[in-house]
């Protein structure tokens, strides 16, 4: 019997981790499974055609809230195209609310809801069994109808019905399984990764999702990890086994799917420090290769000391990325949602990692929880980003099938949307109009913070008191954005510097005119921040008119961006050779133009007159590079950190500011 496992993947990149726990289950007394992945920019006509082509028996897609919808329509060209076929559905998507998804979808034949491996094991073996393999999908009702729930076909009539063997009128109900009851034992399941040797090397550039744990061991009423209770591990043997396989094969993206990959804190860390040390023996062993990367959620208020001292002194910088989960810094708005969080505990831990400058910082917030309104969240969003996180995420919220808060919605006024993936439009809290402006502002975030663009100048609008908070800052560039219809583009990077630098324009236009921050020199130093975001982030593009020339003649600056660039290859380290975001995180060295009154902003110092040091003491190395004497407009021109990171963002930094008496030399040529 031929069985075809498939999937609609978001990109290619994207590996289906529930299709390989299901082909290690069956391949053993299937040998010839076949897991096909495609992704939902392929036409599903092609689709259809490639899975069709072998005659499978049976096919089992593995649904998902972002491939519902070309799932089911993918089903129903199949259902034409192969009328005897037995068509299977599983997944999160499907382990709620299924029975009217059935009713409405008679292509379908049976769904299985929860954690069904070994439950999907013994259909495969059953119908393995029938002897006349055009009568499966009869023999699937037959053999279940008595511990599965009958659903009864909607008749629909589908436009081109006739170009293809229509449904049959005499196809037997379709069957709900029940999920199971028992969970399974973990240390039961096959690798997933361990039974196509061969398929592991085309996985290297691909992001692979690996779990070491199921459950979650808080019940969050949006999360549909909240349906089942308690935590259950996967063997620690097993589990660092299968890792080294991953990354012995070169594969150099796993992110774990663990909902709280701390729940055990001794379990983490023994993982952590074996992740740590598998990376460095990789990397003697491949130097050339890039080092891998590991993607983890966990919960900050529950972290260790021993795992705070590792992510802070010991991990190795650049390795591991976690995903924090703040949501809202409203204790009354967690408390709504199930949440316990201890925000300023939270806020804490944070701060221990990010000045470990070791491990990534990703945030998340959620618009539209019960009751948080548009001020509540502004307070939040403030709150997260005082943190200085690599990264902040604001997702809208979804009300997933399933759990308590879609059950709740009438309670908190929600109005959603009936489709995947069941955004919510308002809520008696925040109306459709404002959760759409939070969301510009999501996008705002996205296009600048997250690709660390304007990071110090959008600090320096912030901190010269042009705006209230970050917040206030990204809602005004929003509005503007929407404004000038800038959302129906994609721009390139320098254009997205062009259009902060209108809306600065704009802002500091108005301050002259007896805004807070004036004009004149404060103005001049808005532009000299934003010069030192464009040369730290795009060194070898031509400067854009707003930039402030650097002060250094045409080939010294050609080979200043030159040197900036060999630093950023040569500082090889785990996530591979550093782009410009990390240059000043990863102790390289930066050259520019800065007045005295930005450099004394950066690093909260008051210079006295004739100083010529700033932090520390003693005196730096050598510069690797350097600017040249001061310009007409009296810039100092030349700042060194050693061992630095961004400016102000992660404690003290060596800085050496060369007197104008005494200019440094421009680096000689290579």
């Amino acid at each position: 019997m031929q069985i075809t496992l498939a999937t609609l993947n978001a990109k290619f990149i994207h590996v289906n981790l529930a299709l390989r726990y299901l082909r290690a289950l069956l391949k053993p007394e299937f040998p010839a499974v076949r897991l096909e992945e495609y992704t939902l920019g392929e036409p599903l006509s092609e689709v259809a055609w490639d899975l069709a082509r072998t005659r499978p028996q049976v096919v089992a897609f593995s649904c998902y809230i972002w491939n519902m919808a070309p799932t089911l329509h993918l089903a129903d060209l199949l259902r034409r195209i192969l009328p005897e076929t037995v068509i299977l559905l599983g997944g999160p998507e499907v382990s709620f609310e299924a029975e009217d998804l059935l009713r409405q979808n008679p292509a379908v034949d049976a769904i299985l809801p929860g954690e069904s491996e070994t439950l999907f094991l013994a259909v495969c073996r059953r119908l393995a069994a029938v002897p006349d393999l055009a009568r499966l999908r009869e023999a699937l009702y037959e053999t279940f109808a008595a511990t599965a729930r009958p659903v009864a076909r909607e008749r629909a009539q589908h436009p081109g019905a006739c170009a293809f063997p229509p449904l049959e009128p005499a196809a037997p109900p379709a069957l709900l399984f029940a999920a199971p009851t028992v969970l399974p034992d973990l240390s039961q399941l096959p690798p997933p990764y361990a039974d196509m040797p061969e398929e592991l090397p085309s996985l290297a550039g691909r992001t692979v999702y690996y779990e070491t744990s199921r459950g979650c061991p808080f019940r969050c009423s949006f999360c549909l990890s909240s349906t089942t209770r308690g935590v259950r591990f996967f063997p620690l043997e097993r589990v660092q086994s299968e890792l080294q396989l991953l990354v012995d094969a070169g594969v150099t993206t796993i992110k774990f799917c663990d909902r709280t990959f701390n729940a055990d804190a001794k379990r983490a860390l023994t993982l952590w420090r074996f992740l740590a040390e598998l990376a460095e023996h990789h990397h003697i062993r491949r130097p050339r290769a890039p080092w891998p990367r590991f993607y983890f959620e966990i919960t900050a208020t529950t972290l260790t000391p021993p795992l705070l001292r590792f992510l802070r002194a010991e991990a190795p910088p650049g390795l591991f990325q976690l995903e924090i989960g703040v949501q809202s810094s409203d204790p009354e708005v967690n408390r709504r949602v199930g949440r316990r969080q201890d925000f300023a505990r939270l806020a804490d831990h944070v701060a221990i990692i990010r000045r470990g400058r070791r491990a990534r910082v990703h945030l998340d917030l959620i618009a539209g929880l019960p009751g948080e309104g548009y001020a509540s969240f502004a307070r939040s969003f403030d709150a997260a980003m005082a943190l200085r996180p690599d990264e902040l995420q604001i997702e809208g919220l979804k009300l997933l099938k399933g759990t308590q808060l879609r059950s709740e919605a009438e309670r908190w006024g929600y109005l959603w949307d009936p489709e995947p993936p069941y955004a919510v439009l308002q809520s008696a809290a925040l109306s459709y109009w404002d959760l759409r402006r939070l969301l510009r502002v999501a996008e705002m975030v996205d296009r600048y913070y997250n690709a660390g663009i304007g990071w110090w100048a959008a600090d320096w609008l912030v901190e010269a008191g042009l705006f209230s908070g970050p917040f206030a800052l990204y809602q005004a560039l929003a509005d503007l954005w929407e404004e000038k219809g800038w959302y129906r583009l994609e721009p390139a990077r320098p254009a997205l510097y062009d259009r902060l630098a209108e809306f600065a324009r704009d802002v500091l236009a108005k301050a002259q005119h007896g805004g807070p921050a004036g004009g004149g020199a404060a103005s001049e130093a808005f532009w000299e921040w934003l010069g030192l975001d464009w040369f730290s982030q795009e060194a070898g593009h031509k400067p854009p008119a707003w930039c402030p020339p650097l002060p250094l003649p045409g080939d010294a600056q050609r080979r200043w961006a030159a040197a900036l660039s060999e630093a950023w290859r040569d500082a090889e380290g785990p996530e591979g050779p550093p782009g410009p975001r990390r240059i000043l995180q990863e102790g390289l060295f930066l050259a520019t133009t800065l007045t005295a009154e930005a450099l004394q902003r950066a690093f909260h110092i008051h210079a006295g007159s004739g100083a010529q040091q700033i932090l520390p003491a003693s005196p730096p190395p050598e510069p690797v590079l350097s600017g040249s004497q001061k310009d007409a407009a009296g810039r100092h021109t030349v700042v060194y950190m050693q061992y630095g990171s961004r400016l102000r963002r992660h404690g003290r930094a060596t800085c050496w500011l060369l007197s104008p008496a005494t200019p440094a030399p421009i680096p000689p040529a290579p």
